[in-house]
Formats: C-alpha cells, sequence, structure tokens
C-alpha cells in the first residue's frame, strides 16, 4: 500500500477536520539526536505574515501541510495532525511507503524563515514514525528565488537516512540544490530511479546528478542555461572515459549545447529521448553514441528546435 502525504501552502479547505486535544508534551519527541526540540514549531508566527501552518489528513494515507500564503490564521494544529497521523501508524503497525510532497510559497513570509519551517517540519515527520527509510516518492516546490539558508540555525536532513527513496521531483533555485536542509548529495541520488528537475541550471551540475544518479532510469532537466556556464552550483567534473547508467528515459530542455553532457556517458538501455532547445543542434550531436542505441531499436525521438523563435525561453517551457 502506497502513502502520499502533502505538503504544501495552500488555502486550507473547511471541510477537513481539525486535530484537537493535543498536548506539547505529546507532540514534541522527548529525545532528539541533534539536541533541537520542537517547542517553536507550536507557536504562532510573527503577527504580520499571512497565515499559520496547519495540517490536514484525508483518509488514512494523505497529510497536507499548509505553511504560510493564504492559510488561515489560528486554523488547525500542525503538530497535532501529525501526532495525529503518527498515532495511528503506531496503533495498526502500518507498513507502507510514503509519498511525500513539501511545498513553500511565500506570501509574506520572510524567504528564510518559510524555508526553514519546511524543512524543520520534514524532520518532524521522521520524528513521528514517518521515517526517511519509508519515503519512497519526494516532491520539493520552492519559489524561483535565492532563499536565504543559515545552516547553523536550520534543521539539516540525515542524507544517508533515505534509503528507499526512488522518485525525486524537485523545483525551485539552483542555489537550493546545495544550500538547503536536503542538498542533492551522491548518497540522496545513488537510490533514484526518476530524478526532475525544473531550474535554470548549469550544464556542468547536470553532469553531476548524471554521474551521482547510478541507478538511474528517468531523468527530465529544464533549463540547462549557457549563461550559467562558469557558475556551477556543485563544482563537479565527470571523470574521463565512459560511464554507463541504466536510464530509459531522458527529457532535456536546454538553451546550451548538451554534447558535453551527453558524451561522457552511456546508455545502453535507453528507449525514449525528448529534447527541447534553444539552439542548432544538428552539428553538435551527430557523433553521440545514443543515436546508435536508439536506431537498433527504432525508439522514438522527439527534438523540437526553437532556436530562431523570439519567444525561446517561453516554448522551452512549454
Amino acid at each position: 500500500m502506497a502513502c502520499v502525504i502533502q505538503m504544501t501552502v495552500l488555502e486550507p479547505e473547511p471541510q477537513l477536520p481539525v486535530a484537537t486535544g493535543t498536548t506539547i508534551e505529546k507532540a514534541i519527541p522527548k529525545h532528539r539526536d541533534d539536541g533541537r526540540g520542537y517547542e517553536h514549531l507550536l507557536k504562532d508566527i510573527p503577527y504580520d505574515v499571512d497565515g499559520n501552518p496547519y495540517i490536514s489528513i484525508r483518509g488514512f494515507d494523505q497529510m497536507f501541510i499548509c505553511v504560510g500564503s493564504r492559510a488561515c490564521p489560528g486554523y488547525g494544529d500542525p503538530v497535532g495532525y501529525i501526532q495525529e497521523f503518527a498515532d495511528y501508524v503506531r496503533s495498526t503497525q502500518l507498513d507502507c511507503k510514503f509519498d511525500i510532497s513539501a511545498e513553500y510559497r511565500t506570501g509574506s513570509w520572510p524567504l528564510g524563515l518559510g524555508f526553514q519551517r519546511l524543512g524543520e517540519f520534514l524532520a518532524f515527520l521522521d520524528d513521528e514514525e514517518i521515517g526517511f527509510e519509508r519515503w519512497h516518492r519526494l516532491t520539493i516546490s520552492l519559489p524561483d528565488l535565492e532563499l536565504p539558508y543559515d545552516i547553523l540555525s536550520s534543521p539539516m536532513l540525515p542524507l544517508n537516512a533515505f534509503t528507499n527513496l526512488r522518485d525525486l521531483i524537485w523545483k525551485g533555485h539552483r542555489k537550493q540544490l546545495l544550500a538547503s536542509w536536503l542538498p542533492l548529495s551522491p548518497s540522496v541520488l545513488e537510490t533514484l530511479n526518476t530524478l526532475e528537475i525544473q531550474c535554470d541550471i548549469a550544464l556542468q551540475d547536470c553532469c553531476y546528478l548524471l554521474y551521482h544518479c547510478t541507478n538511474l532510469q528517468n531523468v527530465t532537466l529544464k533549463i540547462i542555461q549557457k549563461a550559467l556556464a562558469h557558475e556551477s552550483v556543485f563544482g563537479f567534473v565527470v571523470p574521463s572515459g565512459h560511464t554507463s547508467r541504466p536510464l530509459e528515459y531522458l527529457c532535456l530542455v536546454s538553451d546550451d549545447d548538451i554534447g558535453p553532457l551527453l558524451r561522457p556517458f552511456n546508455f545502453p538501455l535507453l528507449r525514449h529521448i525528448d529534447f527541447r532547445l534553444g539552439y542548432p543542434t544538428w552539428s553538435t550531436l551527430s557523433d553521440l553514441m545514443i543515436w546508435k542505441t536508439l536506431e537498433k531499436a527504432h525508439y522514438p525521438v522527439s527534438i523540437q528546435h526553437l532556436w530562431r523563435n523570439g519567444e525561446k525561453r517561453k516554448k522551452l517551457l512549454a
């Protein structure tokens, strides 16, 4: 059985039940390895932001966390919701894999505060029976703004704990690929079967992702920007030689030449490619090994050349 947990910042739905009667003593873990408590999650947020965090539960397998924009002030008990679901997991010995979605929309929240609070709620899930090792799919949606991140005051999720994470969908500003409570380290990437990145990103950082996703089958990377060629987040250089990956589906949206990204890799299981490219391409791609793989089995190829269109970026994103 699959459990879906969604965190976002949306207007709360009035028909959803509100957890009541949860005490501070019940909601806060008694022991934490890093010495941090969760008392602050129970306190009111600053008066000048437009909504309290809250949790709503749908059925027995979906959780919805609101942090900020358009959430009703004082509505619900976020820690109580998590504790109620954790009690259900304990009492039923529910054995499932969780699908978690965490979204932050700023509204009038201070950027750093909302980003930190979202990470704290994710850490709290692990302490309340929704362990990282049970997370199967994770979706993170952040604003396309560089968010302040203080490593001393913000939580850091244990990067080697996501042993069963298979799908990662990530959207935000490229700086948060590294400056985050969940930086995309090799230990996070190595178990993935599916990776989708939606942000302006340097070609060199895409090389980092492909190299460390050793079990990757499906990948979507957009948008690779030529203007970021000298602004890599990870500063990674692919070792010489060819590296094989079990990739079956490859989707790239790029304003830069993707040849240097693909040449170090061999994808013997590749079945489908979808390229949306903002530059004249064939002369730079004709020598790639992927064509030999695709030609043998007549697999589908989709390449859109958008470099002549004045609204190039808009079409790349479409």
